[in-house]
């Protein structure tokens, strides 16, 4: 015969259990204020780079495969930007480019398909801080495989971030 303070334990721990459901369901519901963690390299350095960063596509993709070159000056001031965007030509085709809205005036949005080059330049009345999309083009694959587009050059911003996208 088993004591009968043998089960005081088991006891106790249901009824913890019981108690603490509610309070987990209760802090689970509870919004948490967003947190953003910015570094100071972050803060203070520009960026271009593409909008998908990466993806599979099908080879029999007919309509175009859109992409963004965005462009996220974070506290840095930007007055002109001028880019060179390489691509292989052998694999995709470049089908259309267009400028964005981000910048006062667009001085070159211009594409290169046989040597794979598009260019984008362009000013600001004045300096700003400018985060959105600076240009935008479409491509239409060629030939399965990894497709690579790059800044070849990105003057008025601290760094440029390549995109490669698989074609299946």
């Amino acid at each position: 015969m088993k004591h009968p303070l043998s089960y005081v334990p088991l006891a106790l721990g249901f009824l913890v259990l019981a108690l603490s459901l509610p309070l987990a369901a209760w802090k689970i519901t509870q919004p948490t204020p967003a947190r953003t963690f910015r570094t100071q390299a972050a803060a203070t350095s520009s960026t271009v780079g593409f909008l998908p960063e990466a993806g599979n596509f099908s080879l029999r993709q007919k309509t175009g495969i859109a992409v963004g070159i965005i462009l996220d000056s974070g506290e840095k001031k930007i007055k002109a930007v001028d880019l060179k965007v390489s691509y292989d030509p052998a694999l995709v085709n470049v089908v259309e480019l267009n400028k964005g809205l981000l910048l006062d005036d667009y001085l070159t949005v211009a594409n290169d398909a046989a040597n794979g080059e598009m260019a984008i330049s362009g000013l600001n009345n004045s300096e700003r801080q400018t985060t959105g999309i600076l240009a935008s083009f479409k491509f239409l694959p060629k030939a399965a495989g990894p497709v690579t587009f790059n800044f070849t050059q990105a003057n008025g911003v601290d760094r440029g971030i390549a995109a490669t996208y698989t074609i299946e």
